[in-house]
């Protein structure tokens, strides 16, 4: 394993996707934190990372995947619109194809109001945000993303004033590093 610092100083682990669903998995069978849990506890950090960052009308932008990267962009957005920003999901998959906790997350934020589109939305909504979270694929990418999943990441990159990756980038091989 080996470390890298941030440009604040902070050291990073850097680990391979494979010690990562081993870390993710340990929790889960071991501990006994859910899936949900872990969506929770992501979205909770990102969005307090992000809202001091955010002008009083800033609006943000979340790019949510069917997985659990895409659950974690999704209780980043209700907890920035508890917090009272403007936040607009774009969902990469229909409601019925997501994993049943990222199904849990979407739910919540239809009863709370959050507007939701699908991938139509995404060149328009993403260049009217102050910030776009990029929440599609996470670390556990293991071959080339499919075409209209490499589709909405460059329009992410070509549209986005500022992006803000849950995991890593989404396309990024996070074992690999292209």
């Amino acid at each position: 394993m080996h470390r890298f610092t941030t440009v604040t100083g902070v050291y990073v682990p850097d680990v391979t996707a494979e010690v990562m669903r081993t870390i993710d998995r340990t929790t889960q069978e071991a501990f006994g934190i859910d899936l949900l849990q872990m969506m929770e506890n992501a979205g909770r950090e990102l969005a307090a990372r992000l809202l001091p960052d955010l002008d009083r009308d800033a609006s943000v932008t979340v790019v949510a995947g069917g997985g659990g990267n895409g659950g974690g962009g999704l209780a980043c957005a209700r907890r920035l619109h508890d917090r009272g920003v403007h936040v607009r999901v774009v969902l990469a998959r229909p409601a019925s194809r997501l994993v049943p906790a990222t199904g849990h997350q979407l739910a919540t934020l239809h009863a709370l109001g959050v507007p939701i589109a699908g991938p139509d939305r995404v060149g328009p909504w993403v260049s009217e945000a102050a910030v776009t979270v990029d929440a599609l694929i996470g670390y556990g990418l293991r071959s080339r993303p499919a075409p209209w999943m490499d589709h909405l990441i460059h329009a992410v990159n070509r549209c986005a004033r500022s992006i803000v990756s849950l995991d890593v980038p989404s396309g990024l091989d996070a074992t690999r590093g292209v």
